[in-house]
């Protein structure tokens, strides 16, 4: 017998490369091996560009339309910004290059956001990473910028979701 892995491989094979007669009916949808969904890469990658977007027109709001400024919030409020700029940021630059753990950042960093965003401007003062927004007097564009944050967040937690479930092998 000859050295060659492959030539070993098929005389190893008691098959002889034909499928069993119970894989020759099943779809080959099925048999094939799993690829990650287009369209769940799609979506994954439009939800983290409006994720991306949103956070950064929220720090937008703070910085130059709300008229109390940066100045009036606490260091942990902006800390708190800075890090969901980068979860968001982070988890774009993995779904753009196709990281196998795009859909896991995804899962994590959406709801983060949307729970950091919840809890730092919808719920009452509760600590210093606390920014109520109801107790500064801002117009609507905050709140939508704000919710904005939320929605996408959640979006980009579905989108990791479905992609992670879509790019699972199939099981045998």
């Amino acid at each position: 017998m000859s050295g060659d892995p492959i030539t070993r491989l098929r005389a190893a094979d008691p098959l002889r490369g034909e499928l069993p007669p119970a894989l020759r009916q099943m779809p080959a949808r099925l048999r094939a091996a799993p690829q990650e969904s287009v369209r769940a890469r799609t979506a994954l990658t439009i939800a983290n560009v409006l994720l991306l977007a949103a956070v950064l027109f929220h720090g937008l709001d703070h910085a130059f339309i709300q008229e109390r400024g940066v100045d009036a919030l606490s260091a942990e409020v902006l800390i708190s910004g800075f890090a969901i700029t980068a979860a968001a940021a982070l988890s774009l630059a993995a779904t753009l290059r196709r990281d196998r753990r795009a859909a896991l950042y995804a899962v994590l960093s959406g709801p983060y956001i949307a729970a950091a965003v919840v809890a730092g401007h919808f719920v009452g003062h509760w600590g210093e990473f606390s920014d109520p927004y109801a107790a500064a007097d801002l117009g609507t564009i905050s709140y939508a910028g704000a919710i904005a944050v939320v929605v996408a967040g959640v979006a980009v937690g579905a989108a990791g979701a479905l992609a992670g479930v879509r790019s699972r092998p199939a099981p045998s």
